[in-house]
């Protein structure tokens, strides 16, 4: 499912085009009637997607309650009305992210631990979440010839150094704490901040 939305995400992209008065691969125009049907395509797709989601997850959900799976602390509850939050909070945050050019995962990571799952499941969630994003902006800038690829892979680099102290820190934190979760969600928080 998720591939399915970073397909459709780097193709409207590419038939839009990348603005600044250029042209799309296919010759259109930022603000033509086409670009703006793609787009309104894309949010009707992404949409459908996000219910099919719901759904599965439900099922998913109700499936173990009915077989007595022995639930624990940091597992999900994926109800209709966790379900609808975690849309309606997501669908902000993307925007927010999109207007301010914050990181969703940033965003993200706090929701989830506020939702009681484990902070290093919750991490790892929102960062495969922002990936999709991440990978979709790359593909169609490398694809516009814009992306410096040099200062690309030094950033990348950097991150990856910077991953493991933060896990194990993370980690080391938490277990500090006794498990409470508002030190990482401070620590988010002064993420999003900075």
């Amino acid at each position: 499912m998720n591939y399915g939305i970073l397909l459709l995400m780097v193709l409207t992209k590419l038939v839009r085009g990348p603005g600044g008065g250029e042209e799309s691969v296919f010759g259109l125009k930022i603000c033509e009637g086409a670009s703006w049907a793609a787009f309104a395509f894309l949010c009707i797709a992404a949409f459908a997607l996000t219910l099919l989601s719901a759904k599965i997850s439900n099922a998913e959900y109700s499936t173990k309650q009915s077989v007595g799976y022995n639930f624990t602390a940091g597992d999900q509850e994926f109800s209709g009305k966790t379900i609808a939050k975690i849309s309606s909070i997501a669908f902000f945050v993307a925007m927010f992210s999109g207007l301010a050019g914050v990181s969703p995962g940033t965003i993200f990571n706090s929701l989830l631990v506020n939702l009681n799952m484990h902070p290093a499941v919750a991490t790892a969630t929102g960062m495969y979440c922002t990936m999709f994003t991440t990978l979709a902006a790359s593909i169609v800038t490398i694809q516009n010839d814009k992306l410096n690829i040099p200062y690309a892979v030094l950033l990348c680099s950097i991150s990856l150094l910077g991953t493991m102290p933060g896990l194990y820190g993370q980690g080391w934190i938490v277990r500090k704490a006794k498990g409470r979760n508002q030190f990482t969600v401070m620590i988010l928080f002064s993420f999003l901040i900075f």
